[in-house]
């Protein structure tokens, strides 16, 4: 079952990501260098979020290689609808100055999200630990 629920949610993420990186509009050089970057953490959150939503859901719909794939696909739809809600990359942003106060909080707000997300990883790898050992 480990394997076919890993397939199971890589595809779904993978269709969900690339449904996703058209609403990603990048503004300057340096955005678009990073473009690659955010698509790979948006894939890595959303395989997360839709394997971990998967295993807890109650089983629904059909079954295909003895999984029920319709949680899968449910998490993994309100995952992406979360990620392109808060999805920063289309709102206009202003160049700063380094020594601005405001870029200071930036950078400070930058290491913030990066803790966030590791946090976010961390919980996502052991919803779908508890997932498989409840079972």
């Amino acid at each position: 079952m480990f394997f076919a629920h890993l397939l199971v949610a890589v595809l779904v993420a993978l269709f969900f990501s690339l449904l996703l990186i058209p609403f990603r509009r990048p503004r300057s050089a340096q955005a678009k260098a990073s473009t690659a970057v955010g698509v790979l953490f948006l894939f890595f959150i959303l395989f997360l979020g839709t394997w971990a939503g998967g295993l807890w859901i109650a089983p629904f719909g059909s079954a295909w290689l003895g999984v029920y794939w319709m949680p899968f696909v449910v998490a993994g739809l309100f995952v992406a609808l979360l990620m392109a809600v808060t999805d920063q990359s289309s709102r206009r942003r202003y160049e700063r100055d380094e020594t601005d106060p405001d870029h200071v909080e930036h950078a400070a707000l930058v290491t913030a999200f990066g803790m966030l997300f590791w946090i976010l990883v961390m919980a996502l790898a052991l919803a779908i630990f508890a997932g498989y050992s409840a079972t």
